[in-house]
């Protein structure tokens, strides 16, 4: 027996995405759940995340079992040992991390397979879209056409991969895929038969087995007053640099000043509002992503206060002139 290991990035048997996919946040909610999330009482941070992607790890590691995809080419069994997510969702999704216990012939079955008249049309067409290198996209894969995997299948006897072996043996699978899919052995997840899919049975066992707010910490105002005391009294500094700002730029735009000044303070206190807008944001962000580590949110209060004060001056004056990394309010002092 040996054991590679590939990602669902890479060979994709099944779905775990949280932004594009079918586990996306909005959907799991149940209407109870989303009522109370829409009151503040559920937070969804990176803690979630990591034990959302724990569970679906866990659940994807049983549909594989029960599934047992491959088992033809001698593929024996298929773990799910963690699950991944981007820096940033914009080019990608969530991923699981796999490794595949086979049989050690598992490359002449796979091999045999892969170059079967039957599927050359339908891999080279799957070879094309996925991983050929066009306009605005380099593509890392091993292979570029369908010749290409008779070198993929020589690395892998060799291990001679080196820190492509991933990517070699992921597109074994890939291709495997795509005939079991051809040959019906495997539902296709777009499928109208959905929950036939390995993600189908994926979604069905995570909304039968969990709700999604047993990964989410729960954290109500009350709670959170008592919690982090210092987050309270700098959003009501927050809010009154708000209405000072609002209320300075009225007075002055009664005075007699020309109208070009008067659009000039209008600009600057924008600039100085947003600024306080971004800090009441960290500040609630603060505890949204690092809440239940009460040692990281306090941490993160503690040096926004330190910017607050900075900035504005622990009297918090948030009409004063020159202040750092801000535009001047010239002209308003007396208004």
């Amino acid at each position: 027996m040996k054991t590679f290991q590939t990602t669902t990035n890479i060979a994709p048997i099944i779905s775990v995405g949280t932004y594009w996919g079918h586990f996306d946040y909005e959907s799991l909610w149940s209407d109870d759940e989303r009522e109370e999330r829409e009151e503040g009482r559920y937070v969804c941070n990176d803690y979630s995340h990591r034990k959302l992607g724990e569970v679906l790890a866990a659940e994807a590691t049983t549909v594989f079992a029960r599934e047992k995809p491959f088992e033809d080419v001698g593929v024996l069994a298929i773990r799910a040992v963690s699950f991944g997510s981007p820096r940033e969702y914009n080019f990608g999704d969530d991923w699981l991390d796999l490794e595949f216990d086979v049989a050690d012939d598992f490359l002449d079955r796979a091999e045999k397979k892969v170059f079967d008249p039957r599927y050359g049309k339908r891999f080279g067409k799957y070879i094309e879209d996925h991983w050929c290198s066009r306009d605005g996209f380099i593509s890392s894969m091993p292979a570029s056409s369908l010749d290409d995997m008779h070198e993929v299948f020589r690395q892998l006897r060799e291990d001679d991969c080196g820190i492509d072996d991933m990517r070699c043996f992921g597109s074994v699978i890939a291709l495997l895929y795509e005939a079991a899919r051809q040959d019906g052995e495997l539902i296709d997840d777009e499928d109208d038969a959905f929950y036939a899919s390995m993600t189908g049975q994926l979604l069905e066992r995570f909304t039968g087995n969990h709700s999604l707010s047993e990964f989410c910490t729960v954290l109500d105002k009350d709670e959170a007053g008592k919690l982090y005391p210092s987050a309270g009294p700098m959003l009501a500094r927050a809010g009154a640099g708000r209405r000072e700002l609002a209320d300075k730029l009225a007075k002055y735009c009664e005075t007699d000043v020309p109208d070009s000044a008067k659009e000039k303070a209008r600009k600057e206190v924008d600039e100085r509002a947003k600024w306080i807008d971004d800090f009441a944001d960290r500040v609630r962000n603060a505890i949204e992503l690092w809440h239940p580590d009460s040692d990281r949110v306090k941490a993160e209060l503690s040096e926004l206060e330190g910017t607050w004060n900075g900035m504005f001056g622990e009297d918090g004056d948030v009409c004063a002139k020159d202040l750092p990394g801000q535009m001047e309010l010239p002209g308003m002092e007396g208004a």
